[in-house]
């Protein structure tokens, strides 16, 4: 997903930055942008279709080619030697998007083998890009960027060029991937770490989606704080704006409090850009590359923050590109932290049967259960282990793990499906009472148990049911639709909040056990 984000990011900006002025096409931030969004839509649609990556060849080329976009373009403004447009789309093409495909290399690609071949043609870019260059100069007589006297250039003069801009370059992409590697190979990086240790729990078993959006969170950290510490130290080197093009936008400053104090220049802009926004995200990726839950929490504030600095915006600047891509990189943000801090949640659940060493001692008690991610199972074998029952776990054919299970299972649920379940491995009938734990699926039973107590009711001499549920109140439609698919008008019903396995006692009703003792 993150490769359609950052392709259309690069799309739409390309587009925006150079549909009003076609003339300036011929520059390679153009064509190594659109490179880029190239790039990344066709790896998201051939991930989809094939289920392949494109050669690492791509991403570290394209890597080092908008890297010096980059450089050249914010180095050579901010020490005057030059000046690059950093108005609405051009400002993601020169500073943005560099950023973003910087980030996505040496965070998410998983390619980390050093090949000499990929080393030697990361240049071939830049390369095509100066051969093009210099034939349109012997064309038109006028070089793109204009940075070289072109009353000096000669072919031999464009060849000694050429040759240093590919041992720089090379030795660029080699720094890349060097960094890459080198946070690879940090103990901290480790994120083969879940895939060593035996899981013992599927909430355990699906960690890679913990670790996947951890992943994502940290790119959405730095993607945010670096680009805040990057415009801020433009705010900051040049207080007027002008080197940033941002001088026009100093008079919108007057609508807030106090302008004529904090908002003569771009000095307090900054410094609040920096804290709010740069100083912050960075330690929160910090943190989750430490793998601290603060950092998780963290991240998932400072998307909401970033939302509400846009807010600010949206009320200063009349509609505008940046304000509300801006916007919506906060919203993503915020959402890859909770869900990020879910996953992790449920990861650190854990769930040992050995622990449970009466159960099966009591020939004439059965608990009877589904799960999914493990919650019910444990609440399950702690019910069979204070009277010895037996343990019989409901199976189905049907995808009930990880993220599609989950959905898969809401339309079973949301239609009050039954689910076929696999054929039992013992007689329910032989027992004198059996104990249900089910889950809820959108406020009714879960289909498995569904279709468990449908085939099975006229088998069935004395239940008890527990229910277990993510609300803070008793279901009571469930208990009237477990007695109603049982036949049992008199089962109790026990019901319990868990919450990423944090149970919670709701309604204790009197079971058969208790009645017995």
């Amino acid at each position: 997903m993150i490769e359609l984000i950052i392709g259309i990011i690069m799309m739409v900006s390309v587009l925006c930055a150079y549909i009003p002025q076609p003339q300036y096409m011929c520059e390679m931030t153009f064509w190594s942008n659109m490179a880029g969004a190239v790039l990344f839509l066709s790896a998201y649609v051939l991930e989809k279709v094939k289920h392949k990556k494109l050669p690492h060849i791509l991403y570290l080329t394209e890597t080092v080619t908008i890297s010096i976009v980059f450089l050249i373009s914010v180095v050579g403004t901010l020490s005057g030697i030059a000046h690059f447009n950093f108005s609405g789309g051009m400002f993601f093409c020169h500073v943005i998007n560099p950023i973003l495909v910087f980030l996505y290399y040496v965070f998410l690609w998983g390619e980390r083998k050093f090949r000499i071949a990929d080393l030697a043609l990361s240049p071939m870019f830049l390369l095509a890009y100066l051969l093009f260059d210099y034939i349109r100069f012997l064309i038109t007589g006028k070089l793109v960027y204009g940075m070289f006297p072109a009353d000096e250039l000669t072919f031999w003069t464009a060849v000694i060029i050429g040759l240093m801009s590919y041992v720089i370059t090379a030795v660029l992409g080699l720094a890349i991937w060097g960094i890459s590697k080198g946070l690879k190979n940090l103990e901290i990086f480790d994120f083969r770490k879940e895939e060593i240790h035996m899981k013992t729990t599927p909430a355990q078993r699906e960690g890679k989606r913990y670790d996947r959006f951890r992943k994502l969170l940290i790119f959405w950290t730095l993607f945010i704080g670096i680009g805040a510490v990057a415009g801020s130290a433009g705010m900051l080197l040049d207080p007027t704006g002008k080197a940033m093009g941002m001088d026009a936008t100093l008079p919108y400053f007057k609508a807030l409090p106090l302008a004529d104090i904090l908002y003569r220049d771009f000095v307090f802009p900054g410094i609040a850009l920096l804290i709010v926004n740069g100083i912050t995200n960075l330690t929160a990726a910090v943190l989750l590359i430490c793998r601290r839950k603060m950092g998780i929490q963290l991240g998932m504030i400072f998307g909401i923050t970033l939302m509400l600095w846009i807010c600010i915006q949206f009320y200063m600047f009349p509609p505008n590109f940046m304000s509300t891509i801006y916007f919506v990189f906060g919203l993503l943000q915020a959402i890859t932290g909770y869900v990020c801090l879910v996953f992790y949640q449920q990861e650190q659940f854990t769930f040992d049967e050995s622990a449970y060493q009466r159960v099966g001692t009591n020939p004439k008690e059965l608990v009877v259960y589904f799960s999914r991610m493990g919650y019910v199972k444990k609440i399950a074998y702690e019910k069979a282990n204070s009277v010895g029952a037996d343990i019989l776990e409901l199976k189905t054919d049907e995808r009930v793990s990880g993220t599609l299970g989950f959905w898969w299972c809401g339309r079973f649920a949301m239609h009050r499906w039954g689910m076929n379940i696999l054929p039992l491995d013992r007689d329910v009938s032989k027992y004198e009472h059996i104990t249900v734990c089910t889950p809820v699926w959108d406020f009714a039973v879960c289909a498995p148990i569904r279709t468990f107590l449908t085939e099975n009711k006229d088998r069935l001499k004395r239940v008890d049911f527990v229910i277990v549920h993510y609300m803070k109140n008793r279901l009571t439609a469930v208990e009237k639709e477990l007695r109603a698919l049982s036949v049992k008008p008199d089962a109790s019903c026990e019901s319990l909040c868990c919450r990423m396995g944090v149970v919670k006692k709701i309604y204790k009703a009197r079971t058969y056990i208790e009645e017995k003792k």
